[in-house]
């Protein structure tokens, strides 16, 4: 069973070594690594280089674009010059545990998955420090891979999965377009889920995720006003309740105006009106959500105190 890892590559000199060493540890060895250089400032050449020089290190194969075009399309060239039956994503500052691969091709074998995916491991500088902790425990429903619960969480780390080539290339792909640049792999589950692609948990965490100090204040907001235009895309084709997907774009178009609001964004007071219209329909919701926000706004100025 080929496996492809595709790696799409920007300002990542310092992390790349890191992950091309984790995926050189693999129990089960994929058939081809391709590195995919978006264009970055920073030289990666002689990284690839040493890696394919390694004795018993997987085929590795350097791709380059002109010029920046973005993570969607790094692994859209990636996925074009793949040959594996499997494609597993990885992004450059994230690492494997030594049987991720392994773990992840036999519960697809043995589910019949499309997409089979893993918790996550979280960490800063260390991916062994016992004081790293997982993402927030799944509910029932998100358990139970409702696509409504996707949508409103995206707890499917593109870094930890690993998906039929032919059922992705059914989807069309990663979009580019920059309204979904930074939820376009939510974007994607939601179109492969419409072409009745099938998902399944690997229970065991087996991805070493990064968590950069220090976020740039914004990417935060602009990573939020990306939610509020992947949730509208797809709100109408997910299976759910009126009242359910009526919360849902309540509650995204909340988050977003309380996060914009915190990081003083210069937007911030019409998403917040955006936010009251939307919700002036129930009007529970409407002054539980007013309430969050005032707590919010409490919380961070006590912390700042």
């Amino acid at each position: 069973m080929p496996i492809s890892v595709i790696i799409p590559a920007y300002k990542a000199r310092k992390y790349l070594p890191d992950c091309l060493e984790s995926i050189g540890k693999q129990t089960l060895q994929p058939s081809e690594v391709l590195v995919i250089d978006d264009a970055s400032p920073e030289p990666i050449d002689d990284i690839v280089r040493d890696f394919s020089n390694r004795s018993g290190y997987p085929p590795i194969r350097l791709i380059k674009h002109e010029v920046n075009r973005g993570q969607a399309a790094g692994r859209n060239t990636g996925m074009k010059a793949a040959s594996g039956d499997w494609l597993a994503f990885i992004d450059c500052d994230d690492m494997w545990v030594p049987n991720h691969l392994e773990s992840v091709i036999a519960t697809a074998n043995e589910s019949g998955a499309d997409l089979v995916f893993c918790p996550a491991i979280l960490f800063s500088s260390d991916p062994h420090d016992p004081s790293n902790y997982r993402l927030r425990p799944l509910t029932e429903d998100e358990i139970a891979l409702r696509p409504i619960s996707i949508l409103n969480r995206c707890f499917i780390v593109i870094s930890s999965s690993v998906i039929r080539a032919e059922a992705l290339r059914m989807a069309g792909n990663f979009d580019e377009d920059p309204m979904m640049r930074g939820v376009e792999d939510l974007d994607l589950y939601m179109r492969m889920l419409r072409t009745g692609a099938k998902f399944h948990m690997d229970p065991e965490a087996t991805l070493y995720y990064r968590k950069h100090p220090g976020s740039a204040t914004e990417t935060t907001g602009y990573l939020a006003k990306q939610s509020v235009h992947v949730t509208q895309t797809h709100i109408g084709s997910v299976e759910g309740s009126r009242s359910e997907k009526l919360y849902l774009l309540i509650h995204t178009r909340w988050r977003t105006a309380i996060q914009l609001w915190l990081i003083k964004s210069p937007d911030r007071v019409s998403w917040l009106l955006s936010a009251i219209r939307q919700s002036l329909w129930n009007p529970y919701q409407c002054v539980r959500w007013t309430y969050r926000f005032f707590r919010s706004l409490y919380r961070n100025s006590s912390r700042n105190l």
